[in-house]
């Protein structure tokens, strides 16, 4: 079955996913099956995320004989790539030679393990969430068919896009920090993100500007900051809210 016809049945069986495990577990999966020989996912949430996974990476080696080999792509992805990937709207493609990974190895301990029999060719593909929690796929392979290779990238886009989304679902419906907002708190939320002062969020609402105030503190106390601008970016990036 070609890795069209595979991505379908793929995205059914991700979209069934009850928990993280499962979730990986497939798309690990289908991304073996396209000939990948690693995958680095980095998960990268904007400012104003409470929960503990702000540098969450997942590192998979798919084959035996390229063990270390997910570690080497995320330490070249940190070094490179790091800066900017949340802004990243395209896949990038990028490689390192077999010389260059030699001294990447002589300088970090960690990173022994790996010997490549030649140079890393890499396509990092951006993905995008809810509230900007975008992340990027780091897929490493040895395809020297540039054609071969955007073809198969095109299509492995759509399984890891479709990942991380249900990803930041679940993490989302998971996450034990995550505050519990009133109805009323999340309708004056919307509003300040909006950029409303609470004078007209109480025109708005019908309400006294003294009780936005109050609700305001509320708001402050729940999510942990005493600014509109931080307690708006908090509710937009964690899903409390969306504009």
């Amino acid at each position: 079955m070609s890795a069209e016809l595979q991505l379908q049945s793929t995205l059914d069986a991700l979209s069934e996913s009850s928990n993280l495990n499962d979730l990986w577990s497939k798309l690990f999966n289908y991304i073996s099956f396209c000939e990948i020989d690693s995958m680095v996912y980095h998960h990268l949430p904007p400012p104003g995320t409470l929960d503990d996974k702000d540098n969450l990476t997942v590192k998979k080696n798919f084959k035996s004989s390229k063990e270390g080999q997910a570690e080497v792509v995320n330490h070249i992805f940190e070094l490179r790539l790091r800066k900017g990937a949340r802004a990243m709207d395209e896949i990038r493609y990028w490689s390192c030679s077999t010389a260059e990974l030699e001294q990447i190895a002589q300088a970090n301990d960690s990173l022994t393990v790996f010997r490549a029999a030649g140079p890393l060719n890499v396509a990092t593909i951006p993905v995008h969430g809810p509230g900007s929690r975008n992340g990027c796929f780091s897929l490493a392979y040895e395809e020297t068919d540039k054609l071969k290779v955007e073809q198969k990238m095109r299509i492995l886009q759509w399984a890891c896009q479709n990942a991380h989304q249900l990803f930041c679902k679940l993490h989302l419906m998971n996450s034990r920090t995550m505050p519990s907002l009133t109805d009323r708190e999340t309708e004056i939320l919307s509003w300040v993100a909006r950029g409303k002062s609470n004078s007209v969020i109480a025109q708005i609402l019908g309400i006294s500007p003294h009780t936005v105030n109050t609700y305001m503190r509320r708001l402050f106390l729940k999510l942990g900051t005493s600014d509109r601008t931080s307690v708006s970016l908090i509710g937009i990036s964690n899903g409390l809210i969306e504009i």
